[in-house]
């Protein structure tokens, strides 16, 4: 008995390495990204240009049109860097 659960063991393993055979090796084709080292950057304390808003995508060049000026004007008096 012990024999017969050993072959048939054997016949599973063996016949999972045979399906394993069939599969297709991987392709050459570059990846549509890359991945590089990590960097990471300590900024100085300051106040960063900021807003909140709540909008939605049809409403969301009006959100747009409302912050751009005021962060032109800060840009142009040198507030944000």
């Amino acid at each position: 008995m012990t024999f017969h659960a050993t072959c048939i063991a054997t016949l599973l393993v063996l016949s999972q390495i045979c399906l394993a055979a069939d599969e297709k090796p991987a392709t050459d084709k570059p990846a549509d990204y890359s991945i590089g080292t990590m960097n990471v950057q300590t900024l100085p304390a300051m106040t960063y240009f900021y807003s909140a808003e709540e909008t939605n995508f049809a409403d969301i060049l009006k959100t747009i049109d409302k912050f751009i000026p005021p962060l032109i004007k800060a840009i142009d008096d040198g507030k944000v860097i």
